[in-house]
Formats: C-alpha cells, sequence, structure tokens
C-alpha cells in the first residue's frame, strides 16, 4: 500500500511540476520568465531545507503516517490558491486534440525500464544480463517513442520541437548540469557521518548552508536571467560548479568543516544562476503551443539527470569500498574511503565541464538561429 500510494503521490507530482513550469512561461512576458523562475527555485529549496527537519520531527514526536497527513490541508490551500490565482482559459480557444496513449506508453516504458536497469546494474552489477535487457529495452521503448512522435498526426512533443538545436542542446546542459547537484544530495551526508564524523542531525544542519544560500540567491540569479544571456549565465553557473567540485575532491580530507562550508556555499551559487537560467532556456526555445510539451520533457530530462548522478557517485564511491573490503581496520575505513569520495566528485566536475561545452554550443548557435519560438511557429 505505501509504494502504491507513493505511485499515486508521483503521478500527482509529475503534473504539479510540470503545470508549474507551463503557468509561469504561458502566462507571464518572456521579460519576466526568469524572476518568477528564480521564485520558483527558492520555494523548491524552501521546501527541501524545511520538508526534511519537519519529517524527522513528525515522526519522532508523533509517528511516521503525520508525514503524509501534514499534506492534506497544504493541498487543499494549494488547490485553493491556484483556483483563485491561474487563469482558466488555457488556450487560444482552439479545440484541444487527442492524447497520443501509445507515445505516452512508450515514453513511459522507456524511462520506467531505463530506471529499473540502473536499480539492477546497482544490485547485480553493470556487465549482469538483465542489466542489459533492461537498458536495452529502453533504448527500444525510446526510439519507438521518437518514431511515433515522427508519425502520429497528435503527437505528445511536436516533431518540430524535436528538431531545435537549441531546445535539444538545453535539455543537454540539465543532464549534465544536474549529474552534480543529484550525486551530491545522495552523497555529502555519508562523507559528513563517515568521515567527519557528525551525527545525522549535525549533518542536516551543516547541510542546511547549501539551502539558505541558494534561496537567497535564487531570486537575485533570475532577474539575472531576464537580462543577461540565460546560456552565459548555465556556463558561468556550470563554471563555478565544476571548480568548487574539483578543488573539494582534492581537499575533503583536510580536518574540520571549512572546505565543506565553502564548497557548499560555492555551490548554491553555481546553481542559483544555473536553474534559472536553463529553465528558461529550455521553455523559452518552445513556441506558445509547445509549453506543456517543453515543460514535460524538462521535468523528465530534469528527474533523470539528479538519479544518474545519484547512481554514478554511489557506484564511484561504493566500487572504493567494495575493492578494500576486510583489509581496512574499521578505525582507518572512513579515510580510505576519501579515495570513492574523491573519485565521485571529480567525475561531478567532469560532468559540469560537458554542460559548460552545451551550453556554449547554445550561444554559438547565434543570432542567424533567430528566436526559436518564431522558428518554430514559421516552420
Amino acid at each position: 500500500m505505501l509504494v502504491f500510494f507513493r505511485c499515486v503521490q508521483g503521478l500527482g507530482g509529475s503534473i504539479l511540476v510540470i503545470m508549474t513550469y507551463t503557468a509561469v512561461s504561458r502566462f507571464l512576458p518572456p521579460a519576466k520568465v526568469g524572476g518568477a523562475m528564480g521564485i520558483l527555485a527558492t520555494c523548491g529549496a524552501l521546501g527541501i531545507a524545511v520538508g526534511a527537519p519537519l519529517g524527522g520531527f513528525l515522526t519522532e514526536r508523533l509517528s511516521w503516517q503525520w508525514v503524509f497527513f501534514v499534506n492534506v490541508p497544504i493541498g487543499v490551500i494549494a488547490i485553493l490558491l491556484a483556483s483563485w490565482a491561474i487563469p482558466r482559459e488555457m488556450g487560444d480557444g482552439k479545440p484541444m486534440g487527442k492524447l497520443d496513449f501509445l507515445g505516452a506508453l512508450l515514453s513511459m516504458l522507456g524511462v520506467v525500464s531505463f530506471v529499473l536497469a540502473l536499480n539492477v546494474g546497482q544490485k547485480e552489477g553493470w556487465n549482469s544480463l538483465h542489466f542489459d535487457a533492461l537498458l536495452a529495452f529502453s533504448v527500444f521503448c525510446g526510439s519507438l517513442f521518437l518514431v511515433r512522435q515522427f508519425m502520429s498526426k497528435e503527437p505528445l512533443v511536436a516533431p518540430a520541437l524535436l528538431k531545435e538545436r537549441r531546445f535539444l542542446l538545453a535539455n543537454a546542459v540539465t543532464v549534465f548540469g544536474l549529474l552534480l547537484m543529484g550525486g551530491n544530495v545522495f552523497l555529502m551526508p555519508f562523507l559528513l557521518e563517515l568521515v567527519k564524523g557528525l551525527s545525522p542531525e549535525r549533518a542536516g544542519m551543516v547541510l542546511m548552508v547549501y539551502s539558505i544560500t541558494f534561496m537567497a540567491l535564487s531570486p537575485v540569479a533570475g532577474r539575472l536571467a531576464d537580462r543577461l544571456a540565460p546560456s552565459h549565465l548555465c556556463v558561468a553557473g556550470m563554471g563555478v560548479a565544476a571548480a568548487c567540485s574539483l578543488v573539494f575532491a582534492r581537499t575533503l580530507g583536510a580536518p574540520g568543516f571549512t572546505n565543506v562550508v565553502i564548497f557548499l556555499v560555492g555551490l548554491a551559487i553555481a546553481y542559483a544562476l544555473f536553474m534559472t537560467a536553463n529553465a528558461k532556456l529550455v521553455l523559452c526555445s518552445a513556441p506558445m503551443e509547445q509549453k506543456g510539451a517543453a515543460s514535460a520533457v524538462y521535468g523528465t530530462i530534469y528527474n533523470l539527470g539528479l538519479l544518474v548522478g545519484v547512481n554514478s557517485f554511489e557506484t564511484l564511491y561504493a566500487g572504493t569500498r567494495a575493492a578494500l573490503g576486510n583489509a581496512v581496520p574499521v578505525a582507518t575505513a572512513a579515510r580510505a574511503w576519501v579515495s570513492g569520495f574523491s573519485h565521485a566528485y571529480t567525475f561531478g566536475a567532469g560532468a559540469c565541464l560537458v554542460s559548460l561545452l552545451f551550453a556554449l554550443g547554445i550561444s554559438r548557435i547565434g543570432k542567424g538561429a533567430g528566436n526559436s519560438a518564431v522558428a518554430l511557429k514559421t516552420g
């Protein structure tokens, strides 16, 4: 029952995320989209910063069921606010087309099998038959999905959007840019507890340095995204993230917490610059009638980037730990595992550099390509 209703929550969460980005990009003028994305990023960071401690408090003081009960009044308030604030007319009066159920099924099968492949790879090894089969099935479904989009009369994602270079590059920026974020969220608590010797409560307090910094800077970064080229901000953010991750990978074994705090602050600055600019870059590359599809693609790519980051970091860390086996005494194991953490964060720096290169590619497409939205509208 728990797993089933978590899936139901995931369905609602996907609708919430996609519709939020769609509403912002659809109802606000382009000059204000960046600022709105900054506010969304701040709210998201606030939810993470408050949600985790609140969940721990409710579980300890009451019971784990209250982690779910508390969402009921919050959800009712959100429904009332949405009904009041969001315009009811979403389109231009044209009748809606039919939903491409086959395309939706292929998309779901491709994503689910990819997620299962990552899980199986972690458990059985990346050379296992089950991993190869699931990955091949994911590629097969993904390929059929693309073919379906080009052949269907009512595709989920317009072929013109799939051919748009700026849109594709912007999503590539998203994938590689989020590997470090996802991996760090997963691995940093282990580093603080195993290497730095902190309790879970103190580790949570240290991690709030990132959330607080991110919340403070996101509105400013959003306004910058309305004044400067979003691709340039993505380049700047990924450059800062790569530098911070590389330095941290070389110094994470140092005593004390100074390097950790500096890294978390630097990473928050990097992703404050990156997140709002990247979201605007993706959504503004789509025409008005494709904002929903663009938001859906962005939401899927966003979560896949985080997921691959978690798996990549865990693989690099766990691989080192497994190689050590029982040869390292418990007293010195944490220090020996520093190499595993270092490998993970070095990989994160490399992923950010790849994202930076894709962002540079967007800026180099130049004005000759024209405005993406206009280009799509005019064919």
